[in-house]
């Protein structure tokens, strides 16, 4: 399977990081794409994500209340 690339800087910044890890070009390639998918949220439909905010919700309900203050009064505390 054949991938072109026909911009000078990409060859460049491509060759660079294969060299400095001693990797191949393909692979440098395929890391850089990995880490780039894996910085961006994965698409998941209005459901999904209302039922994870829901679960962490929940989970967050548990936790006991160390603090009795306001949030006011912890704001206050820190910020004078």
């Amino acid at each position: 399977m054949g991938l072109s690339i026909k911009n000078d800087e990409v060859e460049r910044l491509a060759r660079e990081i294969a060299a400095a890890r001693k990797i191949s070009l393909t692979r440098a390639i395929r890391d850089a794409l990995r880490a780039d998918a894996a910085r961006r949220p994965a698409k998941r439909d209005r459901s999904a994500r209302l039922k994870a905010v829901r679960k962490l919700q929940a989970r967050a309900a548990k936790l006991a209340i160390r603090d009795r203050r306001s949030s006011k009064a912890i704001s206050d505390d820190l910020w004078g």
